[in-house]
């Protein structure tokens, strides 16, 4: 959600696209802002699409633009969603995916995280590394594209995290299997 600093907790553009996909019968992206997705994880079921659902978190999400700053928001979606298998929050990604903690975070590590939050089972970096590898590089090229960072900082980071990255999964790991 590049736009997130800028809009008021939903996207207009991001609505109309998701609603042309919908009514074309395809899925190209989802049209919910940063602020909608927190609103549906606190307030409503996610679980199924349904329009009555996107009217709720649209309601939800101009309620929480109205009473939390931009910081607060980010801070809550960091700290509430989905990273992964039984994982909430970033600390405790940076933590299952990396081993450290999410203040030493590297760039290609941030991608990787932001990544799991649109759909942690299909990149998940352990079950599916060459999937997670090419949407962490356009996540990467984006940020150079949007001036998040530099060419030269992206390319050393991405490069060291595939060098350095262990395929295997942490001992924190609770795989589909276990009971």
């Amino acid at each position: 959600d590049h736009t997130f600093f800028h809009h008021h907790g939903f996207s207009v553009r991001g609505t109309v696209r998701a609603a042309v996909n919908l009514a074309l019968g395809r899925y190209v992206s989802g049209g919910s802002t940063l602020t909608q997705q927190l609103a549906g994880t606190l307030y409503a079921n996610r679980a199924k699409f349904s329009i009555f659902r996107k009217l709720k978190e649209l309601w939800w999400s101009l309620q929480l633009e109205r009473k939390l700053s931009k910081y607060e928001i980010l801070q809550l979606y960091l700290n509430k969603m989905l990273f992964g298998p039984g994982v909430y929050g970033i600390q405790a990604a940076s933590e299952f995916y990396f081993g450290h903690p999410a203040t030493d975070l590297t760039v290609a590590e941030a991608a990787m995280l932001v990544i799991q939050l649109s759909n942690p089972s299909y990149y998940n970096p352990f079950r599916f590394p060459n999937r997670a590898r090419v949407r962490q590089k356009g996540v990467l090229d984006q940020m150079v594209q949007l001036g998040y960072a530099t060419r030269k900082e992206v390319d050393a980071s991405y490069k060291k995290f595939w060098q350095d990255y262990n395929y295997r999964q942490p001992s924190t790991y609770i795989g589909q299997d276990a009971v």
